[in-house]
């Protein structure tokens, strides 16, 4: 369909990126905060795989996308804390291992973040939006990117909860991480 509407131009096509869904398979946090909480947004993984395995072989799908938000606003426990555990920082690794491996089915399919911070659901004052949650994103930037994500986009860039910069545009420590990133990488 893509192609039938914008291929007339004669220009080149839109990417089609897909599934960009939150899909969490087990607990949000297990193991650390207590029981296990699941993800009422939870989607089949199977039916996913298939439909982005049967876009892909048809050429539909250019960039496999995932969302990721390690914290969910409202649970149980000390964010600030729980944002430098080990199991938390490494938690992305299970998220992206599915992504990653559709995408290395192909040759030309990229894999990218489409959304994400350190909490979903608009974030956790005092903690997306604060110092520690900038060592997350430091973090968090480094595995994505060994683990073969060619991008990560940020939920928004202006939010009181978890953009990279307050309503107002002063900035949130995850600003100069990313800046920092930029720079170095």
């Amino acid at each position: 369909m893509v192609r039938e509407i914008f291929g007339v131009a004669g220009g080149r096509l839109p990417m089609l990126l897909g599934p960009d869904q939150d899909q969490d398979q087990d607990c949000l946090v297990p193991h650390v905060a207590g029981e296990c909480v699941p993800c009422l947004l939870d989607w089949c993984w199977r039916d996913t795989e298939q439909a982005i395995t049967t876009a892909m072989h048809a050429g539909a799908l250019d960039v496999v996308t995932f969302h990721y938000y390690p914290l969910k606003q409202g649970l149980p426990y000390n964010g600030s804390q729980l944002l430098m555990e080990p199991s938390l920082l490494d938690k992305v690794q299970q998220r992206v291992k599915p992504y990653a491996a559709l995408a290395r089915a192909s040759d030309e399919v990229g894999l990218w973040l489409g959304e994400g911070a350190s909490a979903g659901h608009g974030g956790i004052d005092n903690v997306s939006n604060a110092f520690e949650s900038g060592f997350w994103y430091l973090d968090e930037l480094g595995q994505l990117a060994r683990l073969g994500v060619g991008v990560m986009c940020r939920q928004q860039i202006t939010s009181e909860g978890y953009g990279l910069c307050d309503k107002s545009l002063r900035p949130h420590p995850d600003f100069f991480t990313a800046i920092l990133h930029k720079r170095l990488v």
